[in-house]
């Protein structure tokens, strides 16, 4: 039951941090209407990814001195940190920034979600769940997509400030 728990946890932070990465692609338009400017465009997801890849290995070597648990929660809050900047954004800087501050917390939680695999699962288990984890994600990278037309179509941008925020 223990490892129930803790694998839907886990299950859920590369979910939402898939998400965050691949609902922009249709966020795009309606946040260049609503900002008014072409200007950030690339920075949208460039801001996200860079923070995310640059900082893997610092959060990697981080693990390998303290305990998971330590990292790994305030890289959730700082994740949530830069969503509720994101959803609160005024003009397109503050959302480039608050996914650039999201980024940094998906970095401290990559590598994190498979150090607490290998600390709440049995190494027999460790391949089915690892495979969960990558069917998880490339599951989100085909939703993300829909889900952000259908808001985009149906509640314009604050949905889109706030799928945004809340991935």
């Amino acid at each position: 039951m223990r490892l129930v728990l803790a694998f839907t946890g886990l299950v859920l932070c590369p979910l939402l941090g898939s998400l965050d990465v691949n609902i922009i692609v249709t966020a795009v338009p309606a946040i260049t209407d609503h900002f008014h400017t072409i200007a950030d465009i690339g920075w949208y997801s460039t801001a996200y990814r860079s923070a995310a890849c640059s900082l893997q290995f610092l959060f990697g070597k981080l693990y390998q001195f303290y305990p998971t648990s330590t990292i790994l929660v305030p890289s959730q809050m700082v994740f949530f940190v830069g969503s509720a900047l994101c959803a609160a954004a005024i003009s397109s800087v503050m959302l480039v920034v608050g996914r650039a501050i999201t980024g940094i917390g998906v970095a401290g939680g990559a590598a994190g979600y498979f150090n607490l695999l290998m600390e709440t699962a049995l190494p027999q288990q460790r391949p089915l769940l690892g495979a969960i984890f990558g069917a998880v994600e490339s599951l989100s990278g085909i939703v993300a997509p829909v889900l952000g037309n259908m808001a985009r179509t149906r509640h314009k941008v604050s949905s889109f400030r706030f799928l945004v925020g809340a991935c």
